[in-house]
């Protein structure tokens, strides 16, 4: 089984072209900017409506808290289809940026969280390093043995210029065979993206929904 970081192609996608402040409080109880990358809420977002430059099947949105993207009804139904990590989809409002009228077809905010990788790692059979982005240099292989050891290396890299990086990822038997997840703060390199497998990848190509790319990642399954 292969894996691939995923991300919207930047030259294609659609994107938010402005925030309505002058609309939305970003600051209220229930605001958008207020989901996480590691739980989902346990309160009901109010979503601002989002204003977009063109329509495409995945979109880009910095504003909104979490890891995810906005998609669209059939980028939502083939994702149903397969086995994701936690995750939700809310329904969005979207309007033309230029015309200010409203998109009749329905699209989502598709929030994936990072949950318990840790325990997916076969650390045997897993190779880390510690990266500083700043100097763009790796600082030193590191020797761990077991989720604690990587949770603590990770905590130690807050509010500084490292990161810890996986050369190789083993996954274990805890790993249910996910077709799309995301590690939270761990890293194949200086940037950090949702995984998907070989089958999704292959079928979001099937389906003609080019408004992605993909990069393998040195992840295997025992």
């Amino acid at each position: 089984m292969k894996f691939y970081k995923i991300r919207p192609n930047a030259e294609i996608v659609g994107e938010r072209e402005v925030y309505p402040s002058w609309e939305y409080d970003a600051n209220q109880e229930n605001s958008e900017t207020k989901l996480e990358h590691t739980t989902l809420p346990n309160f009901k977002p109010v979503f601002s409506n989002v204003y977009i430059n063109r329509l495409t099947d995945v979109m880009f949105c910095n504003n909104i808290g979490g890891k995810g993207f906005i998609v669209s009804e059939k980028l939502k139904k083939l994702l149903a289809k397969h086995n994701i990590d936690t995750h939700r989809f809310y329904n969005l409002n979207l309007f033309y940026y230029d015309t200010k009228k409203q998109v009749l077809n329905n699209y989502y905010w598709f929030q994936i969280v990072s949950t318990n990788f840790l325990d997916w790692i076969d650390y045997n059979n897993s190779k880390f390093y510690l990266f500083d982005d700043f100097e763009e240099n790796k600082v030193m292989e590191l020797d761990l043995k077991n989720k604690e050891q990587l949770a603590e290396e990770v905590k130690n890299t807050m509010n500084t210029d490292n990161i810890v990086i996986y050369e190789k990822l083993t996954f274990n038997s805890n790993f249910k065979n996910l077709d799309f997840f995301y590690m939270d703060d761990l890293f194949d390199n200086l940037f950090n993206y949702p995984i998907v497998s070989e089958k999704l990848m292959y079928e979001i190509e099937k389906n003609n929904i080019q408004s992605f790319e993909f990069k393998e990642v040195n992840i295997v399954k025992n």
